[in-house]
C-alpha cells in the first residue's frame, strides 16, 4: 500500500477496541496526523486507536449490520492509511476520515444490492458458515429499525449525533451551514419520533 506504515496488529477487532479511548486536543491531533502522514506508525496506530470505535458505532448506525462493521472498518482504516499523505489539512483529519466512512458504507450498500442481483441463491451457498451475530431485542431493535427506514441523509445525521461531536464538529464532517445542520437534525429527530410512536 503508498506509503502506508500502519503495524498489521493496528487495526484491532471491534471487541478489542482500547476501554481507554481519549481525545486528543485540536493541536495534538493536528501533530498526531502530520507524522502519521510522514511514515511514523506509533502515530497511525495512535490515530486508529482513537477513532476505531467512533467509526465503528457510524457504520453500525448507517448500515444497521452488525455482522458488516469490522470488514467495513477495516477497509475505512485501510483507504485512510493509503491516501493519507495525500490529506492537505491535517487539521481536516476528521471530517475527511468520516467521510471516507461514509462513502466506503454507501458503496458497500450498492456492492450488496448488486451482489443479490448477480448471485442466485445456489444450494452451494448453503453450506457455507456465518457468523453468528445475536439480533436486537426491545427498544434497541425498534430504533434500528425505524433508522433504517429513514432517508440515507437523516440516518447519517442521526449517527453523527449518536457520536456527541458538536455541531461545529458535524459542520465540519457534513459540509452543511450550521443553520442547515440544526434543522436537518430537528428534521431527522422528529422522523424517527413518528417511526418510533408507530410501532
Amino acid at each position: 500500500m503508498r506509503g502506508c506504515a500502519t503495524p498489521a496488529n493496528a487495526i484491532l477487532p471491534i471487541d478489542s477496541a482500547h476501554p481507554q479511548e481519549r481525545d486528543l486536543d485540536a493541536s495534538a491531533l493536528t501533530a498526531t496526523v502530520a507524522r502519521a502522514q510522514s511514515g511514523d506508525e506509533k502515530a497511525m496506530a495512535t490515530l486508529i486507536e482513537l477513532y476505531q470505535s467512533r467509526v465503528a458505532g457510524y457504520v453500525f448506525r448507517l448500515l444497521g449490520e452488525a455482522g458488516a462493521v469490522d470488514d467495513l472498518c477495516q477497509t475505512i482504516f485501510l483507504r485512510v492509511c493509503g491516501s493519507l499523505r495525500d490529506l492537505r489539512a491535517a487539521a481536516r483529519f476528521e471530517p475527511w476520515l468520516f467521510r471516507i466512512a461514509r462513502n466506503t458504507c454507501y458503496q458497500h450498500r450498492r456492492n450488496e444490492r448488486f451482489r443479490r442481483l448477480l448471485t442466485p441463491l445456489a444450494s452451494i451457498h448453503e453450506g457455507v458458515p456465518t457468523a453468528e451475530i445475536p439480533p436486537l431485542t426491545g427498544e434497541l431493535a425498534a430504533v434500528q429499525e425505524a433508522l433504517q427506514r429513514l432517508s440515507r441523509r437523516d440516518r447519517e445525521l442521526l449517527a453523527l449525533c449518536s457520536q456527541e461531536y458538536s455541531y461545529e464538529r458535524m459542520r465540519d464532517i457534513t459540509g452543511l451551514t450550521l443553520a442547515a445542520l440544526k434543522t436537518r437534525i430537528f428534521r431527522a429527530r422528529q422522523a424517527l419520533r413518528r417511526l418510533l410512536n408507530r410501532e
